[in-house]
């Protein structure tokens, strides 16, 4: 039965954390029971009680075998003893073609000891497996010599060094007590060098790296990807280079912290196949970064939630603070003041912070820059009106200048509001409840437990309850639609609320349409004891939304707190807002893991939103079709009927704004590359601060961003037009054509209201790149990916209060 059958192992256990019980191997959890499911362990690290660094085991029947996988070199003699303190086990060894080829029998407790020179390379298994009793026991496994490229020892440690190689193919392995490997060979000048370094089929988690090194013994290049590294490198000259080959992070070179513990790992056999060729591509060079020169200056804006004054502010500080001149970069930062957005990982809980907090910290970093350059920071606080903050920018930092870049300030420009839904009723909670024993067939067949659910139903919530496993191979309960659509959208992986077993309660989805549904489960019918169903009632609305340029709001209030939820559905059932939270936890102080016994029992692991009296759901990239809104409560326990109010809002884009934005983002980006200042007009009008800021500067000629001759009322008022650029493939083509310019688009979006826009415009020009939204892209992208990220979401599942997010099938073609 195992002729045909080649035991990759699955990288899928999580690390843990160190405390009392560290059983099996120091994973706190179980260990494998089968070969494709073994327990990484790592003979050449320090046996400290992580993850695969204990040594000692729990058998819990006559049925739990442990099983655990580990990676030697051919040459290794592996030596394995496994002490039974009360139970009698038996010991084998496999290699990874599914071969025993080593075992030991002994009766009782007796030691059960094993020693087998490897012949092989990669991944070897272990199995203890149960004769009679259970309990506890301890093992030691150990690979003693090297073999390393054949040689019967350890590959040189140095340059100096190197053990000697000519093309072929190579086994090697490394550990915490020899962390390097050193080969040289002989290669002529023009000749390609060809190296492929291969981990992942050979050592769990450990990776390794591939350095060269010149006949002088320069290094001349690296290649350090996770897991496997090609390296091509013409030979430059004739002689004798040499490559290492190196444990990241290893163990000599880590970093060393009197706040916090560097975890240090890696070990394993390596396969390194070399070759010489008649050529190979060049190393890709490295990105070329233009010589920072600090302006000493800080450009400080007064954050309005309110308004977009704040963001047209901010770009017409951008040519001053951002620009290029005679072949050198001058940056200087912008900031915004008077964000008390509360922040989530800058303090504790109890102190988290805001973004004022981190700027301020940023700040102090930037300082602390200048200060090493004998300089102290100017701050500059725009005005409010970006009119006349443009204005005074100019002039404050330009004495002369015969060319200006103009825009209309769109900051007064607003969005129109629609409200399409208003409704208040009362809905009764009513559930539907099944619940099914473990060896229910249905529950384990290819299509799982088929339900027709129509629109009466409007969510479901899926729980498992006494399960035996511990670790999120499995969905211990998962949802599928089967028609209209045939799709997952929910998986329980990791029980709740401990990382050892127990129940699969956190499995809670609204049904976006009706049709048939199916529910399930991939654990085996004796590793849980029953499932159970529950189906809530809700209400279902209809909007229709005739264009994708608006945005769609919907709020259910109530007058006393409650659970009561609502979701957004697209026209075709996805569902699209809102979205489970991607954190569920609180914030502890940096480098404090949520893992394991901290805390004990880890309630991060459901989404349990708090009773409310109000609940929103937002998309900002909607298609246009009917949409649906469902109105369902979260619990299958609650107030017996509640009342509430429903509204629901389309707020659409006002085309001047979003020209008014577009074009003046992309003036920040050109008066940038001119080096000129940025000044704005009315739509109708050359405001006075504007036309005095003109005449101080002695401006001859202005290039104007007016995209969708937004401005063409105030054109004739203008200096002499050197541009007119009223498209965005004009505006486009002028950035496009300056020197600086970089392979750079830059996306942004309107939508939220936020103004993104403005520190997008910094960032554009940067590169010297055009500043594209989103929202006008055909096929609507924004929306897409959207619904993509909502369904990861919602079919992942939190593991320590991180939100886990599914995985998108992957197709075999386009």
């Amino acid at each position: 039965m195992w002729l045909d059958r080649n035991y990759e192992h699955p990288v899928t256990q999580p690390l843990a954390t160190a405390d009392g019980d560290n059983r099996d191997a120091g994973t706190k959890t179980d260990a494998g029971d089968k070969i494709s499911r073994s327990t990484p362990i790592y003979p050449g690290e320090p046996i400290d009680d992580t993850p695969g660094r204990g040594r000692t085991g729990k058998i819990s029947s006559n049925n739990d075998e442990d099983w655990y996988v580990f990676s030697a070199c051919e040459g290794q003699t592996i030596t394995i003893t496994v002490t039974p303190l009360d139970t009698d086990v038996d010991l084998y060894l496999w290699n990874r073609n599914g071969d025993i080829v080593a075992s030991s029998t002994e009766s009782g407790v007796t030691a059960e000891s094993i020693s087998y020179t490897a012949d092989i390379t990669g991944y070897w298994f272990m199995q203890i497996k149960p004769v009679s009793g259970r309990g506890e026991y301890t093992f030691d496994v150990t690979l003693n010599g090297q073999n390393d490229a054949g040689t019967g020892g350890d590959a040189g440690n140095s340059f100096a060094s190197a053990t000697p190689i000519t093309p072929g193919s190579y086994y090697g392995y490394l550990d915490m007590n020899d962390e390097e490997d050193w080969y040289k060979f002989n290669v002529n000048a023009g000749e390609g060098i060809h190296f492929i370094l291969e981990m992942k089929d050979y050592a769990v988690y450990s990776d390794f790296d591939i350095t060269l090194y010149d006949p002088t013994g320069k290094m001349v290049y690296k290649e350090n990807y996770y897991y496997d590294d090609e390296l091509f490198y013409p030979a430059t000259t004739s002689g004798t280079w040499a490559v290492k080959i190196n444990i990241f992070p290893g163990y000599k070179n880590a970093p060393t912290s009197d706040e916090w513990k560097y975890y240090c790992y890696g070990s394993g056999a390596y396969h390194l196949q070399f070759s010489i060729e008649s050529s190979v591509p060049e190393p890709p060079a490295p990105i070329p970064q233009p010589q920072i020169t600090p302006i000493a200056k800080t450009f400080i804006v007064n954050n309005d939630p309110d308004t977009l004054k704040d963001e047209f502010g901010y770009l017409a500080a951008v040519p001053a603070c951002n620009y290029m001149e005679n072949g050198k970069r001058y940056l200087a930062p912008i900031v915004y003041k008077g964000d008390t957005t509360k922040t989530n990982y800058y303090n504790t809980e109890g102190d988290r912070g805001t973004v004022d907090d981190t700027t301020q910290y940023l700040l102090d970093d930037w300082n602390d820059y200048l200060a090493l350059f004998g300089k102290t920071a100017e701050e500059y606080t725009l005005p409010a009106d970006p009119i006349k903050a443009a204005a005074e920018i100019a002039t404050n930092n330009w004495e002369k200048s015969d060319l200006a870049v103009i825009a209309v300030d769109g900051s007064e420009y607003s969005d129109t509001v629609e409200k399409v839904l208003e409704k208040t009723a009362t809905l009764t909670r009513k559930v539907g409840v099944i619940t099914l024993s473990s060896d229910d067939k249905k529950l384990h067949g290819a299509m799982g437990y088929p339900l027709f659910l129509g629109d009466k139903w409007c969510a479901i919530i899926l729980e498992a309850f006494d399960i035996k496993k511990s670790y999120g191979d499995d969905s211990c309960t998962y949802l599928e639609s089967v028609y209209p659509t045939y799709m997952p959208y929910g998986g329980d992986w990791w029980p709740t609320p401990y990382d050892g077993a127990g129940d699969a309660l956190d499995l809670y989805y609204p049904i976006t349409q009706k049709g048939l549904w199916a529910v399930g489960t991939q654990l085996k019918a004796k590793e849980f004891s029953t499932y159970k169903i529950t189906k809530i009632a809700g209400d279902r609305y209809t909007i229709d939304v005739p264009t994708s340029e608006c945005v769609i709001t919907v709020k259910v209030e109530t007058s006393e707190p409650t659970d009561l939820l609502v979701f957004l559905v697209d026209p075709k059932g996805n569902l699209r807002a809102p979205d489970i939270p991607q954190w569920n936890g609180p914030v502890l102080p940096i480098h404090e893991w949520y893992g394991f016994e901290n805390p004990p029992v880890n309630p991060w692991r459901r989404w349990d939103p708090e009773d409310h009296t109000e609940f929103t759901a937002e998309v900002l990239h909607p298609e246009p079709g009917k949409w649906t809104v469902i109105v369902v409560p979260r619990y299958r326990e609650g107030a017996s009927s509640i009342q509430y109010t429903l509204t629901g809002e389309l707020r659409y884009i006002n085309e001047k704004r979003a020209d008014a934005i577009v074009s003046a983002a992309n003036a920040a980006v050109i008066a940038s590359q001119e080096h000129a200042p940025l000044l704005y007009v009315k739509e109708d009008e050359v405001p006075t601060e504007t036309q005095n800021a003109l005449n101080t500067l002695g401006v001859k000629e202005v290039i104007f961003v007016e995209r969708g001759g937004i401005g063409e009322k105030v054109k004739g008022s203008l200096p002499t037009i050197k541009a007119d650029l009223t498209t965005m493939q004009e505006i486009i083509d002028q950035i496009k054509s300056y020197p600086n310019t970089e392979n750079y688009i830059t996306i942004t979006s309107i939508k939220t209201g936020k103004g993104y826009f403005a520190p997008a415009a910094m960032l554009a020009a940067y590169h010297c790149s055009p500043l594209l939204r989103i929202g006008e892209a055909p096929g609507i992208p924004a929306a897409v990916a959207d619904r993509i990220e909502t369904w990861r979401l919602w079919d992942g599942d939190y593991y320590h209060g991180a939100r886990s997010p599914g995985h998108l099938p992957v197709a075999r073609e386009p």
